[in-house]
């Protein structure tokens, strides 16, 4: 089988009760960050409703040659006022959420924590820190969370958030959107043989087992994504939208006109914990077009549901 790249992707949401009784300190060094190769991106958001804290919208990037394993990532208020110290973090403790691995060469994406707080820190207006480190407690990355949240009378919230007409909500962030793909299946591509799809949440991977990956036309095709959605109805007939959510997603290389990717296996992480419910399987392979955006050219329907 030709060597396929994967491009492993997630979103995780975890509801944990924590406390948060005193300030702690997490120590660093820049070293240690620099050798890691791991990074935080920037554009981690903050909701909080009922006290109950979600951060999202976060990718975790593995820039190294090595897997990345049994890593966890925690939450922390930092004090707005208070001084900062090179190589220290000081601040309320609030969550941990273990990730057991990260792939080398590769991204999480749209990593989404919820922790529910049951002991508020002190008022005052606190930033929010992620810090990532191994199992040993050894921190490889941290990274500032775009929102202030302040602590008042025993109640958390986004501190300053742009005021609204009167009588509007602040909606929750959409973790499960309706999928809207384009879809031309025109049998250029084929998902031969038997394929089948396995959901580990416990661990939070996917595996997809084939199956052969065709490419019938005499052209080259390129930038290829497989996907696994779990949808509300069996999705033997698709069109442009239909209710899913995306599970799993892997990048492909390219296949040479009439080659084949025979007896291909996919192993990645979990991208979404869907809400509790019942849903069938549906595993598509796409091509991107002249814009980037997917086009699923063929796809397999599972008669056999799966429960969350």
């Amino acid at each position: 089988m030709k060597k396929i790249f994967l491009t492993a992707a997630f979103v995780f949401c975890v509801s944990n009760v924590v406390s948060a009784q005193e300030l702690r300190s997490v120590n660093y060094t820049t070293n240690q960050i620099n050798e890691s190769k791991l990074t935080l991106s920037e554009n981690w958001q903050a909701y909080i409703q009922n006290n109950s804290v979600m951060i999202y919208n976060g990718n975790i990037k593995n820039e190294s040659s090595d897997n990345a394993k049994n890593l966890n990532i925690e939450l922390y208020l930092i004090p707005t006022d208070s001084k900062t110290i090179v190589g220290t973090i000081q601040g309320y403790h609030l969550t941990k959420v273990p990730f057991k691995s990260v792939a080398k060469n590769s991204s999480l994406v749209g990593v989404n924590i919820k922790s529910d707080v049951t002991q508020i820190p002190p008022s005052g207006l606190y930033d929010p820190i992620l810090v990532l480190s191994n199992k040993d407690g050894k921190v490889l990355n941290f990274q500032k969370v775009g929102n202030t949240i302040e602590s008042k009378e025993g109640n958390l919230a986004v501190y300053n958030v742009p005021v609204k007409a009167e009588g509007a909500v602040e909606n929750a962030p959409e973790l499960n959107p309706v999928v809207k793909i384009d879809v031309k299946e025109d049998n250029s591509i084929g998902l031969e043989k038997e394929w089948k799809v396995e959901v580990d949440f416990k661990n939070f991977m996917v595996k997809v087992i084939g199956g052969d990956i065709a490419n019938r036309t005499d052209k080259d095709l390129n930038n290829m994504v497989l996907d696994v959605f779990l949808t509300s109805e069996n999705q033997s007939v698709i069109d442009s939208n239909f209710e899913g959510v995306r599970i799993a997603s892997a990048e492909l290389d390219k296949i040479e006109g009439f080659k084949k990717f025979v007896d291909t296996t996919i192993t990645t992480n979990l991208t979404t914990i869907p809400q509790t419910g019942t849903y069938n399987i549906l595993l598509t392979l796409s091509v991107k077009d002249e814009k980037g955006n997917p086009v699923v050219r063929t796809k397999r329907a599972f008669a056999n549901t799966i429960s969350f």
